[in-house]
């Protein structure tokens, strides 16, 4: 009877702490691909612009990838090429936008990061909206 009061005690302490842990991995997660999307979108701007705004196809890691506005597009063959493994996410996208959702988490919408075109001439570092308060 004793063990089982103390298992009780212990796993009322250890599973909060185990899911908060959870939690914050899934987010963390959700700002790195923010930050990989960021940094392929920046990567395809610069030779975008070094090309004298002219570039459809940018080389990203050794991968073609098709450019809008000059980043990556928001398909198959933009920025879901470039990011090499975004299996732990699943994506749902526009013409213009793409958002990449963490599965496993409480709210997939909220623990999420978006990717946008951005319209014609502006930079690529605004292309990244991040939510992580459902994870």
């Amino acid at each position: 009877m004793v063990v089982f009061s103390l298992l009780g005690t212990v796993s009322a302490f250890a599973i909060p702490r185990y899911t908060h842990l959870a939690n914050l991995a899934r987010a963390a997660q959700v700002v790195a691909l923010s930050g990989l999307l960021r940094g392929a979108a920046r990567s395809a701007y610069q030779q975008y612009v070094a090309s004298g705004y002219t570039l459809r196809t940018a080389k990203l890691d050794g991968r073609s990838v098709a450019l809008q506005n000059g980043v990556p597009e928001a398909s198959t063959r933009g920025i879901r090429a470039a990011i090499i493994d975004w299996s732990g996410f699943v994506a749902k996208g526009s013409p213009n936008s793409v958002t990449f959702m963490k599965k496993g988490a409480e709210v997939a919408e909220r623990c999420a990061v978006t990717y946008a075109v951005p319209e014609p001439r502006v930079t690529a570092e605004s292309t990244t909206e991040v939510a992580f308060d459902g994870c």
